[in-house]
Parts: structure tokens; C-alpha cells; sequence
């Protein structure tokens, strides 16, 4: 997923400051690839040789499209934050999304724009919770468009009967795809 076409840049500046942190404290990093096998995980023979002779100390794992990587790396019971949209595990790092709707909106708005619209990728864990209208990012989006004198438009939240705090089993479109869509 890291190097995958139209991947977002966090990863690849994660892992360069983790790199560098590694060598600044005199520490080792190790950086594994998966192979995204439908026949279950496929972890390399030198990260499970680690994990249970405990030479390994903790995982960041990136990478939502190896669901049976992760879960077999869970059991091994290290500790593990993943970066991921999805809640796929206990401890997660991501983007904070309302946040990052509340400043956009007041950026565009002071560039003079009029007509704000607010994507948030379906499938991706986002949305409201089952039975709910409304969720965090959207609260933010439309908290800031009131604060900037703009209107509300429902119909300018791309997608926006289809998100949702659960993570469906099979995606819908691919965030690139989603975001080229909502970019034309």
C-alpha cells in the first residue's frame, strides 16, 4: 500500500523519520513487505523468526489491504498501532478528519470561495454510526461553514448516504478512483 500508485504521502515521510529517528537514538528499524495473499498471511520468515524469539518490540503496521496479515501479527500479542482508517486494530493512528474539514473550510473560504463541497472516501470507517444522521467530520464541515456565513448544501458531501462508521467487506471504489471522480 505504501508504494502503491496515488498512496498518500504519510506513509513514506512516517517512514523516513522513523529511519531517522532509529539511527539518530542508535536503534534498528526493520521494514517488512507483505505479500497480499488470498490464501492467508504471508509474513516474511525473518519478522516471524523475531517475533517469537521477542526480538521485536513493537510493529506500525500500514497496509489495510492484508487483513490476514494483521490478524495473525495481533496473536503474536506484541504491541501493534496500525495506520489505518479502518478500526482493524486496538490502537490506531489517522488522520484527524473534522479538524482537517473545519480549516479547510475557513482556508477556501478566505480565498474567496463560495460553494464548498467535503469528500470523504466511502468505505474507509467514516460516517455516521448505524442508525445515526450525523458524525464528527460532518458536524466540523458544517460548524465552519456556518462560521464563515456559507451555506450548508447536503448535495456537495460527495457520497454522503453512503458513509459509514462500518467498514464494508468489499470496497466500493478505491480512494484514488473516489477522489479522481470527485475532482471531475
Amino acid at each position: 500500500d505504501v508504494f502503491a500508485p496515488g498512496a498518500s504521502p504519510f506513509c513514506s515521510l512516517l517512514l523516513h523519520e522513523i529511519g531517522r529517528q532509529a539511527h539518530e537514538e542508535g536503534e534498528r528499524f526493520s521494514f517488512y513487505l507483505t505479500d497480499p495473499s488470498p490464501n492467508g498471511p504471508t509474513i516474511p520468515d525473518d519478522l516471524a523468526d523475531a517475533l517469537k524469539t521477542r526480538r521485536v518490540s513493537g510493529l506500525l503496521f500500514a497496509g489495510e489491504s492484508n487483513p490476514a496479515a494483521l490478524k495473525w501479527l495481533l496473536k503474536q500479542k506484541v504491541p501493534l498501532v496500525a495506520l489505518s482508517y479502518a478500526p482493524v486494530a486496538p490502537y490506531r493512528v489517522r488522520i484527524h478528519h473534522a479538524q482537517t474539514a473545519s480549516l479547510g473550510v475557513r482556508e477556501l473560504a478566505k480565498r474567496g470561495c463560495k460553494r464548498i463541497a467535503l469528500w470523504i472516501p466511502v468505505g474507509v470507517g467514516i460516517g455516521p454510526e448505524s442508525g445515526e444522521k450525523s458524525f464528527e467530520e460532518l458536524d466540523a464541515f458544517r460548524k465552519a461553514l456556518t462560521e464563515q456565513r456559507l451555506k450548508y448544501e447536503p448535495e456537495l458531501v460527495l457520497h454522503l448516504g453512503q458513509l459509514s462508521a462500518g467498514v464494508p467487506a468489499a470496497p466500493f471504489e478505491t480512494n484514488f478512483e473516489q477522489g479522481g471522480t470527485a475532482a471531475r
